[in-house]
């Protein structure tokens, strides 16, 4: 595996819906988690990602563009998916940790849209930054 040189990029589509990062729940035990739902994505995502992404994980600064695609429903007028922009992109973001990056607090930059399209689908282009000197 290599990693992607300084100022070159690399692209990805991922063939998932979008999903929201959700709020930690809490049990009886006081003990937090995330629904299953989630989790099952968040594994799911993990295992394509690393059967699908051809490099070690990028230690520099990234800039990353983002654009996040769900299937229109068949009822409801919203003109995007409903969903904070930012739950998404931090949905992307945990998946990506230890696979893409080593860990998202590398992202100095980000570019992120959500739409509806034919085809639910998660489109990342991440380019890396020289390091600061």
């Amino acid at each position: 595996m290599t990693r992607p040189a300084p100022g070159l990029g690399a692209s990805l589509v991922m063939p998932f819906a979008p999903i929201a990062w959700p709020r930690n729940r809490v049990n009886r035990a006081n003990a937090h988690y995330h629904p299953p739902a989630y989790r099952k994505w968040r594994a799911a995502a993990a295992i394509w990602l690393s059967a699908n992404w051809p490099h070690e994980p990028v230690s520099s600064p990234v800039l990353v563009e983002l654009v996040l695609v769900a299937m229109r429903p068949k009822r409801g007028k919203l003109p995007a998916p409903r969903g904070d922009i930012d739950n998404y992109v931090k949905s992307v973001f945990d998946a990506f940790n230890g696979v893409v990056w080593e860990d998202d607090a590398q992202v100095v930059e980000l570019r992120a849209r959500k739409e509806y399209g034919p085809e639910a689908m998660i489109s990342a282009f991440v380019q890396v930054l020289s390091q600061a000197t």
